[in-house]
């Protein structure tokens, strides 16, 4: 079974924001922020091992930034705006393929959040080196998989793998369906910060380990979906 160690100073930045978040006033929100929290730190270790095994087999040389600790990464659009990216995926050194993460807790924020993964098509037209998007989208997102097919390789993860890993920790995430809200969120995300705060002790890190676990069913999907935009001799059809 793989280890997920946490450095000092990984500690230390995860201790300081465990304390920020005990004193928010919207427990509901810094709950969804956390969870996301956990399937970002398992796409960048199963991004990694994908990368390094495309690599290995010596079809291409390629890498997954930011890494660990690095800062945002930010690409031009066609209105000479810098936007964020998740992830960016190098081949011999430049950037070939953008990869948004996103979770979504309910349909609610659907149109927003998906919009966000829509407007990664305008980098793509502004930066003829890259050729495509993955959209991994953990979440109620099949509601829009067409529509975001039309511009990205998806892979989408339900809802209950997400909840189902977080209560193999003690994590138990509860909705109210009336609210379609979650049920006691201080006291849950107490918990799941304390489940975090006591791995971080004896040098482990939570949040890798459950999004790895999350995420790990998709590996095979996800490297798939890369070599083939790679070995595609043209790029994704654009909206132009």
């Amino acid at each position: 079974m793989r280890e997920f160690e946490i450095t000092e100073e990984e500690k230390l930045k995860l201790c300081r924001s465990i304390e920020k978040a005990r004193l928010v006033p919207a427990p509901e929100n810094s709950l969804g922020q956390w969870i996301g929290n956990f399937i970002d730190a398992g796409a960048i270790v199963i991004l990694d091992e994908v990368c390094e095994e495309i690599s290995m087999e010596g079809k291409t040389s390629i890498e997954a930034i930011p890494k660990k600790g690095d800062g945002l990464i930010k690409i031009k659009n066609t209105l000479g705006q810098f936007k964020q990216i998740d992830h960016v995926i190098r081949r011999e050194g430049k950037n070939e393929l953008i990869v948004e993460v996103k979770w979504l807790k309910d349909q609610r924020h659907l149109n927003d959040k998906g919009a966000w993964v829509l407007m990664m098509t305008d980098i793509l037209i502004e930066n003829k080196e890259l050729k495509g998007i993955i959209a991994i989208l953990a979440g109620p997102w099949e509601a829009m998989r067409k529509v975001i097919e039309k511009r990205a390789k998806v892979i989408i993860i339900p809802i209950s793998n997400v909840y189902n890993s977080l209560s193999n920790r003690g994590i138990n995430i509860t909705i109210d369906t009336s609210r379609n809200a979650y049920e006691n969120p201080g006291e849950t995300l107490n918990a799941m910060l304390n489940e975090i705060e006591n791995k971080t002790r004896i040098g482990q890190n939570l949040l890798e380990e459950v999004g790895y676990e999350i995420l790990s069913p998709y590996k095979s999907e996800l490297k798939e979906k890369i070599l083939s935009l790679f070995s595609s001799p043209t790029r994704l059809s654009l909206p132009y």
